[in-house]
């Protein structure tokens, strides 16, 4: 790739001669350039990247609530069968206390 003041640096002109000063101060400003352009895209992709925290953080979030969601639903479900078998298990046993005792011969 062809740089315009790298070609322009390309004769030796005499050390401390205003072409010599004008080629640094050429040369600076494309270094500062340069400098600029990789902040500015330093700065655009930790944007992004701060957009995509927040978008995940929003999604852990969502997930998170969903899971809790589902544990609280799981907890009330299992408690109500849990009543339910104990319902039965003193059913079953009165009804087995009132059977006559041959019921249980061999």
């Amino acid at each position: 790739m062809e740089h315009p003041v790298m070609d322009r640096m390309d004769t030796d002109p005499k050390p401390g001669s205003a072409q010599t000063l004008e080629q640094a101060a050429l040369a600076g400003a494309a270094a500062i350039q340069r400098i600029i352009a990789e902040r500015d895209k330093l700065r655009s992709l930790t944007q992004s990247q701060q957009s995509e925290i927040m978008r995940l953080r929003t999604a852990n979030d969502d997930s998170r609530r969903t899971v809790l969601e589902i544990r609280h639903q799981y907890l009330e479900l299992a408690t109500e069968i849990l009543g339910r078998f104990e319902k039965f298990d003193g059913t079953l046993r009165k009804a087995m206390d009132n059977l006559p005792a041959e019921c249980f011969r061999d």
